[in-house]
């Protein structure tokens, strides 16, 4: 299953959705967190410790994973996969060097991929929307925005955060669904999307 998250498990409904998809696995299940969106702090990144914080108050070992350093197989060691917020060009990059898009959908359909903000908006069919918002954070200097593409969902996270910082959201929002013909799954904080990646059915988790 995927859990795509607007800031991570940051409400008891999400959570409960996470313990719902593990309440079977034998043993102490083990999550890898993925840092290596965060070119320069990486697990140093303010925001680990609360989701080390989350994924162990629902009974997970953590350890924290940097596909810069560690091959993406060494994740099918896990029972869940996290990936943060941060830069979505960087994180795509390394996903893209690492060729982790085949191990990242065996998970999807056997175990649980959780991304949040940067981490969710790469695992699905682009990064084009954010390009329309935030083209300075591409630093990689990516021309192909193409995502992981474990979901055709969309989702642009922060929303209502985002429409006090970027002039016109709604309106541009709203654009790119009719030029794209695609529809975007708008999320504040503490909202989620639990979605089957063999037919892209989703609940809104809220």
């Amino acid at each position: 299953m995927l859990l795509l998250c607007s800031n991570g498990l940051t409400c008891e409904n999400l959570l409960d959705c996470v313990r719902q998809e593990i309440h079977t696995h034998p043993g102490k299940p083990r999550a890898a967190l993925i840092v290596t969106r965060d070119p320069i702090y990486k697990e140093k990144n303010y925001h680990v410790p609360r989701c080390v914080q989350e994924l162990e108050s629902l009974g997970f070992g953590i350890d924290l994973f940097d596909l810069d350093e560690q091959p993406a197989q060494a994740l099918f060691s896990y029972d869940c996969v996290e990936l943060i917020g941060g830069n979505p060009y960087t994180l795509l990059s390394s996903l893209r060097k690492t060729k982790a898009r085949a191990v990242l959908e065996t998970l999807a359909a056997n175990q649980l991929v959780i991304g949040w903000s940067a981490g969710a908006m790469v695992l699905g069919p682009t990064i084009a929307l954010i390009d329309q918002f935030e083209p300075g954070m591409n630093s990689p200097e990516l021309t192909d925005l193409t995502g992981i593409h474990l979901t055709n969902v969309q989702i642009l996270p922060h929303y209502r955060q985002f429409l006090s910082r970027y002039e016109q959201l709604e309106n541009r929002c709203q654009y790119y669904e009719k030029t794209f013909d695609c529809t975007v799954q708008r999320l504040n904080d503490g909202e989620g999307l639990m979605i089957n990646p063999q037919n892209d059915r989703f609940i809104k988790i809220f």
